[in-house]
């Protein structure tokens, strides 16, 4: 009989698996992160509310749909840094600008 439980061998995949898991919970609270300094959940919330009662003129119509373009660059912008354990989550080159306008919007809100 022997004193190894080999139900507790770590498999260089499970090691894998827990790294990726790390590093996908890592960028995805920067890109959390980001998208709350740019706009709060009061000021996501009120815009929204605004837009769907139409009462957003179009110059901030558009300001909103670049916004919402925005946020899922950001999204997309996740997956390579996840794949890419050197890559510097923390750098702003790393992650799209907010587009133009947009910070107008959202100080209105």
């Amino acid at each position: 009989m022997s004193n190894i439980d080999l139900s507790q061998i770590i498999t260089a995949d499970a090691k894998q698996s827990k790294l990726r898991a790390r590093r996908t919970t890592l960028v995805k609270a920067e890109c959390r992160r980001r998208i709350f300094a740019a706009a709060s959940d009061t000021a996501q919330t009120n815009i929204t509310a605004a837009s769907s009662a139409d009462l957003l003129d179009a110059q901030q119509k558009a300001a909103w749909v670049a916004a919402l373009g925005w946020v899922q660059a950001m999204r997309a912008a996740c997956l390579p840094l996840i794949e890419d354990p050197q890559a510097d989550v923390t750098h702003d080159g790393a992650w799209p600008d907010l587009p133009e306008g947009v910070a107008e919007l959202i100080e209105q809100f």
